[in-house]
């Protein structure tokens, strides 16, 4: 399957950059790349005309998100009827994983979040992105958020308090 990717680093430690360089790596290996740039495109400038879909606001990166999802169902209820034949010469049915270089597989489809916090604190996105997060990796749709923080609370997520005991 596809491996999910989290980058995180401090304004000005290059973050943009090791995106610019993903995306050309995607671009010239036939990969499909949707981009969310909440910031209208400031981080990723280069990128809101080169990738397949460039969302340039949280709203239209939430869009792509639910299109994303779509794409799980869809492809995952695909790939569970397919038919191929093993390396012993049987007939399957239902592919297990996915391997781009299978004729029968769809292009990788890979989700830039650039500032996924914004994003994230939108009603309903971070269980999209984790229904993605755990669903695509078996059909070829790949997550990649970018943050400044680590921070589980910005990302859409909840801490765990620890109750006091006495």
């Amino acid at each position: 399957g596809v491996v999910h990717s989290f980058i995180v680093g401090t304004t000005g430690s290059g973050k943009s950059r090791l995106l610019d360089e993903l995306l050309t790596i995607e671009r010239h290996n036939g990969i499909i790349s949707w981009v969310c740039d909440p910031q209208g495109g400031q981080s990723l400038p280069d990128w809101t005309e080169a990738v397949d879909w460039f969302a340039p606001t949280a709203e239209d990166g939430y869009h792509q998100l639910l299109a994303a999802q779509r794409v799980v169902e869809e492809r995952s209820a695909r790939y569970a009827r397919l038919k191929w034949t093993d390396g012993k010469g049987r007939t399957r049915r239902g592919k297990p994983s996915y391997h781009p270089a299978d004729p029968d597989m769809d292009p990788l489809l890979s989700i830039t979040l650039e500032e996924a916090p914004a994003l994230m604190k939108l009603p309903g996105a971070a269980d999209i992105a984790a229904d993605i997060g755990k669903r695509g990796r078996k059909c070829g749709v790949k997550l990649r958020l970018v943050a400044q923080v680590p921070n589980l609370d910005e990302l859409g997520g909840t801490r765990r308090k620890k109750e006091a005991t006495d």
